[in-house]
């Protein structure tokens, strides 16, 4: 790695089966992270953590059916959806405070936006979605062109 690199790191951050909340080795990871991020530092090498991104409960995307307001009947209230993900991003930002060359990219806000009161798999018709919980191209269009813009703004001198 040269000084001024970026290092993106993701992962499964939410049990898949029966009760959606975070993995319980979140806490280790993110230590883990903390040191790595220490030691690139020297380097001047940052760190991007991605959050995770909403989770839904159809088993398929073709069984979420049109509703009213553009809305489908596998939307989730974002307030619900919300809580195991918030626990997850001030773990987060509790281990960003302590390193200046780490930043969390809050891709669940870009998927979810705060002023909508529900998350759909669909925006404008379109699915985001190849399943549950993977962006199909579509949805990685929209975090990618927010990432990029993120990352302008994280790399100015």
């Amino acid at each position: 790695m040269k000084s001024g690199d970026f290092v993106v790191l993701g992962r499964i951050f939410l049990t898949r089966d029966g009760e959606i909340k975070p993995l319980p080795d979140i806490e280790n990871w993110l230590q883990q992270v903390g040191k790595i991020t220490s030691s690139l530092e020297a380097k001047n090498v940052s760190i991007i953590i991605m959050s995770p991104i909403p989770m839904f409960r159809f088993d398929s995307l073709y069984n979420c059916a049109p509703s009213q307001s553009n809305n489908t009947t596998c939307d989730i209230k974002r307030k619900d959806e919300a809580k195991p993900l918030n626990d997850i991003m001030h773990a987060m930002i509790d281990v960003q405070e302590n390193h200046k060359n780490l930043y969390v990219f809050d891709a669940f806000s870009e998927i979810c936006p705060e002023e909508l009161t529900s998350c759909s798999p669909v925006r404008n018709g379109i699915p985001l979605y190849r399943d549950k919980d993977h962006l199909n191209v579509y949805g990685s269009e929209i975090l990618y062109k927010n990432f990029s813009g993120f990352l302008k703004n994280i790399s100015k001198p």
